[in-house]
């Protein structure tokens, strides 16, 4: 499992980018960026954001098993 940075929208954003480049096996989002939250998102929102994108497989299965069971 690769590991994962949200870097703060009050991080330089050349930092992610160099991340990226020099570690490939990284991933690494900066706040603001598509498919992150947007800035000025308060810390408790991120941090839902943080679990659902580390449990993303399964709490997708569950809601796909929810809807299939009908």
């Amino acid at each position: 499992m690769a590991l994962k940075y949200l870097m703060d929208e009050n991080v330089t954003p050349i930092y992610a980018t160099q991340l990226r480049q020099k570690r490939p096996d990284l991933v690494v989002w900066s706040v603001g960026e598509i498919g992150t939250p947007p800035k000025s998102t308060l810390d408790p929102e991120i941090n839902a954001w943080r679990y659902y994108d580390r449990h993303r497989e399964e709490i997708d299965r569950i809601i796909v098993s929810h809807h299939t069971d009908d």
